[in-house]
């Protein structure tokens, strides 16, 4: 009988090929074989780039992975997709996982005990251990039990995020999880309904996930917030019930002071003083949605622009380069600030 083979006999550069055209639910698998499989896993550490969705309802999870940097075929956005359906069934539940979203004949398993949201979180876990968590998306159609919430304050207190989205149903909804991200780049608060939903933004600008973000943006949600609250994002989308042209008149000055004040774009329901601006004659122009005022400012000590656009129900305040705006009545400056007041918020 020859000796005993070991997976620590492989070369490593054998061992990381093999694991580099694995998705991450094979690298699980292969770390339940044996204890050498195992221990090769954690010590090479094999990552992959993964933007986490995650919906919650009442009966089920739904958990879907991007993965961004495998060898895999690209399905959706722009790496290898996997969807987990965790649904409650009597006593236990069922999971169903499918490697992309128009498979037909998806992996099910049944467990009798294991109640669907245990499941969900169990394999959350398990994808963080081997995972860079580049964005991590929850949308809260239900509220979660405290368990599940004290759970996943755990995985993620220890895991930064570049991007954070969460989608709710109710104002109060916002605390749950976004108290718990760290080192998030990008924040978007996000209403799934076409009613407008109203948010006092005091416990939210009190957060340090707040003050540490460069880029906040909101989906049909009205916030109070503040204008010298939103001075250290770099863009912003928002939605504020009322502007003034005090409000307005703060923002122009504090982006020809601030180098990193980039885009803002705030809608409104009312603009009640708009003609007590003192920006001098704007230049007017027609737009889809009716006409547009524009005033252009130059930024001290920079071959930099302020452009200042009002519409019916929106005002942008963009930071344009030099080369992008030579004068206010040139052609190209217009034609160069409709292209940037095309850029939606970036995610």
């Amino acid at each position: 009988m020859g000796a005993k083979f070991s997976i620590i006999d492989v070369p490593e550069e054998v061992t990381k090929s093999v694991l580099e055209h694995c998705d991450i639910f094979e690298i699980l698998s292969l770390r339940k074989t044996c204890h050498d499989i195992r221990n090769v896993i954690e010590d090479m550490k094999p990552r992959r780039v993964v933007a986490s969705n995650i919906i919650f309802d009442e009966t089920r999870v739904l958990f879907n992975l991007f993965l961004t940097n495998t060898n895999c075929p690209m399905h959706y956005p722009d790496g290898n997709f996997i969807g987990v359906v965790y649904e409650k069934e009597g006593d236990g539940c069922s999971v169903r996982r499918q490697r992309m979203s128009f498979e037909q004949n998806p992996i099910v398993k049944r467990f009798e005990t294991l109640d669907f949201i245990t499941a969900a979180c169990n394999d959350f876990e398990t994808v963080l251990q081997t995972a860079t968590l580049k964005s991590f998306n929850i949308n809260l159609q239900t509220d979660l039990p405290e368990g599940v919430v004290q759970r996943l304050q755990t995985l993620l207190n220890s895991k930064p995020v570049e991007y954070f989205a969460t989608t709710i149903e109710k104002p109060e909804q916002v605390m749950t999880i976004l108290p718990f991200i760290i080192a998030s780049e990008v924040l978007n608060i996000r209403n799934p309904h076409l009613e407008i939903m109203d948010i006092n933004g005091d416990e939210l600008i009190s957060l340090v996930q707040w003050k540490r973000a460069k880029r906040f943006g909101t989906d049909r949600i009205r916030l109070e917030i503040p204008i010298r609250a939103l001075l250290h994002l770099e863009k912003c989308d928002l939605y504020f019930k009322t502007i003034t042209s005090e409000m307005l008149a703060l923002l122009k000055n504090e982006f020809l002071k601030i180098p990193h004040l980039n885009h803002f774009q705030v809608q409104f329901d009312s603009f009640p003083d708009q003609d007590s601006l003192d920006f001098g004659p704007p230049l007017i122009t027609s737009c889809p949605s009716g006409t547009k005022k524009n005033w252009i400012f130059s930024i001290p000590e920079t071959d930099q622009f302020l452009s200042i656009n009002i519409y019916s129900v929106m005002v942008n305040l963009i930071r344009i380069e030099g080369c992008h705006a030579k004068e206010k009545t040139s052609p190209k400056y217009n034609k160069a600030v409709d292209f940037y007041d095309e850029i939606l918020f970036e995610e």
